[in-house]
């Protein structure tokens, strides 16, 4: 905008102005055989240096450099009016909103399983740029005016380093977690003007230790939060009911921190565990490798779900389709969810677990947290209401959920785990209300039984 000056004049003299005054130049500062004002000021306008600070708008103003030039027509007791001219550019940056806060997550077990929040918080451009000047903030946060020097024949450049701001807070990040920068250039005339619009481009990364509880929750891209604080952009898929760097949580095969139980069962399907008619097919085949289970005590060690369906399937020269209670508890088969492939590739996927593993969940230091001592084969364990419902407890708290009932083959689920000295049965755990069951034949144990599954993955 034109800035005016008044000022009554009586004779036809020129008089040469600019703004604002500085006491640093006097009549050497000028060319007075000039009759243009900007060549009158041609050395004042190359000197002047803009304010490196512009945060207030007094020394917005004070960098502002105009020039102008008044003739007298001999007439008296009138007003005169100078019109300036701006000899330096302004530069309006326009601050982009973006959502790049991210919050990186690592085991403490295990720095090298890490994984990504994905918050969408807002965060706006930073106002720090690596050259001067540091411009004004008109608008809250969004809005930025700075003056520059102006030339025809170069580019004025502005590098955006980086960003802080989180919300209403503002967090501290190292350099080596900020990722991101823009430098635009702006041909700015004489008294011209110009804007840039800023953007975050980058991601900005905290990173934080975190500690495996039993129920938290598990997303399909491999990454864990507490259920009081769910990623509501990422798809649950599971909880957390095992920990432990150990056989049962597949360290052999790509997990080693954790079990991981599904949301929920197959959707209501019923599966054999060997396909065939009774008594023939594959419904009396014993896989071999694949533990035995006839007690207590093979009950608890028998071999792991991943190992029984990926390993000693193939071993023992079938196809896993012979199977259809482990076909379909593996990460291509009719489960409720995708399979998972964790940071790194840190995920066996889905299986349908071993007994074993089911009994680490059930008892404790596992989510069901029962004594282990009170597992026995074959038998009702009622203790094991306590731990069904620390289990339906935690699937509720991640957003998932069971419906416990009571009757043949409801509430019952097939293990991978084989049943008898020979393994010509195939052994189920029953969830109910009032108990946990180990192997009751009256809930069906044959293999060409039709009893739903319920699968899990490690990590």
């Amino acid at each position: 905008a034109s800035s005016s000056i008044a000022k009554k004049l009586s004779t036809h003299y020129n008089y040469y102005i600019y703004y604002p005054y500085k006491s640093t130049y006097t009549a050497a500062s000028v060319d007075k055989t000039k009759t243009d004002a900007a060549d009158f000021f041609a050395t004042i306008i190359g000197g002047w240096t803009p304010a490196s600070s512009q945060t207030s708008t007094d020394v917005l103003r004070e960098s502002d450099l105009q020039v102008g030039k008044i003739t007298g027509d001999g007439k008296k007791n009138h007003t005169l009016t100078a019109t300036m001219a701006h000899k330096m550019g302004c530069v309006k940056i326009n601050l982009k909103s973006a959502t790049p806060y991210n919050n990186k997550y690592y085991l403490s077990t295990d720095n090298n399983y890490a994984w990504y929040s994905s918050e969408t918080t807002t965060v706006y451009s930073s106002t720090n740029y690596s050259t001067t000047p540091t411009p004004y903030t008109t608008v809250a946060n969004t809005t930025q005016h700075c003056i520059v020097r102006a030339n025809t024949s170069a580019a004025q450049s502005f590098t955006f380093t980086a960003g802080k701001t989180k919300g209403s807070g503002t967090s501290t990040y190292s350099s080596s977690d900020i990722n991101d920068g823009w430098s635009k250039s702006i041909s700015l005339s004489s008294g011209g003007s110009g804007a840039i619009d800023a953007t975050c481009t980058g991601t900005y990364i905290t990173s934080s230790s975190y500690t495996l509880a039993l129920g938290d929750v598990f997303y399909s891209d491999g990454s864990v939060s507490k259920p009081n604080a769910k990623y509501s952009t990422k798809t649950a898929i599971g909880i957390v009911a095992y920990i432990g760097n150990d056989i049962w949580t597949e360290k052999d095969y790509g997990g080693g921190h954790a079990l991981v139980l599904a949301l929920k069962p197959e959707s209501n399907n019923k599966r054999q565990w060997g396909s065939g008619a009774s008594g023939s097919g594959y419904t009396r085949v014993d896989i071999p490798g694949s533990t035995n289970v006839y007690n207590t005590s093979t009950m608890l060690n028998a071999t792991t779900g991943y190992a029984n369906t990926y390993v000693h399937v193939p071993a023992g020269g079938y196809q896993l389709s012979n199977f259809p209670a482990l076909y379909y508890g593996v990460e291509n088969g009719n489960t409720p969810y995708p399979t998972p492939k964790g940071p790194g590739g840190k995920s066996t996927g889905w299986f349908l677990p071993s007994i074993s593993q089911w009994c680490k969940v059930i008892a404790s230091p596992g989510l069901g947290n029962i004594a282990q001592s009170s597992l026995a084969y074959g038998s009702n364990v009622t203790a094991g209401a306590t731990a069904v419902t620390n289990i339906n407890n935690a699937l509720a708290a991640a957003g998932g959920t069971v419906t416990l009932q009571s009757g043949v083959n409801s509430g019952v689920y097939w293990t991978s785990s084989e049943n008898g000295s020979s393994g010509q049965d195939a052994v189920n755990i029953g969830l109910f209300a009032s108990s946990v069951n180990f192997t009751e034949n009256g809930y069906g144990n044959y293999k060409y039984d039709q009893i739903q599954l319920w699968s899990m993955l490690a990590f």
